[in-house]
């Protein structure tokens, strides 16, 4: 299969993925794209569900992203009768770079790539989650720190100590 055709119909395996015979039942797809209102359960005490608002991309990937679900997507989708809506998302949101410490586009040939598992390793996931969420606005180019990883693991064991362990020493 092309790759366009693989990720012009991915959000439709979400939706019903259990499914052996089709890409998606048309009973879940009409269910989660919000196109019949769901019977109130203790699952899904919500009466509304909504289909996929956003669809997240890198500025550089954009066209192939609005090809792949717009163009080719919808043509695929509906030529083999999966998918009874014609737009799978109804906003498209560019996601800013991180640049590397020296400023420049983060790239394996530049040799300034930052190796996430080394950050998991000394910092753990919930820092670095957290001070990537703290960087910017998500379409902005924002420059990556290391510091800035290591200050706000400080925090998060400031905060810990405050709530959960405060007769812990302070380590940091």
């Amino acid at each position: 299969m092309p790759q366009w055709a693989g990720s012009c119909w991915y959000y439709l395996r979400y939706l019903d993925s259990k499914n052996g015979q089709s890409f998606v039942g048309k009973d879940a797809e009409r269910y989660w794209m919000g196109l019949q209102a769901p019977q109130p359960s203790t699952l899904n005490p919500q009466p509304n569900p909504r289909p996929a608002w956003i669809c997240t991309s890198a500025a550089p990937s954009t066209p192939c992203c609005i090809f792949c679900t717009r163009v080719s997507g919808t043509r695929f989708c509906s030529t083999w009768a999966t998918s009874s809506t014609a737009e799978p998302f109804f906003k498209l949101v560019n996601q800013g770079l991180i640049l590397g410490e020296d400023g420049q586009k983060m790239s394996k040939s530049r040799g300034n790539v930052v190796n996430p598992d080394d950050i998991l390793k000394e910092f753990g996931a919930d820092a670095f989650r957290l001070y990537e969420m703290f960087m910017g606005p998500l379409q902005d180019t924002k420059p990556w720190n290391t510091q800035g990883v290591a200050g706000v693991y400080k925090f998060l064991g400031r905060v810990w100590r405050l709530f959960v362990d405060e007769k812990s020493e302070n380590r940091l």
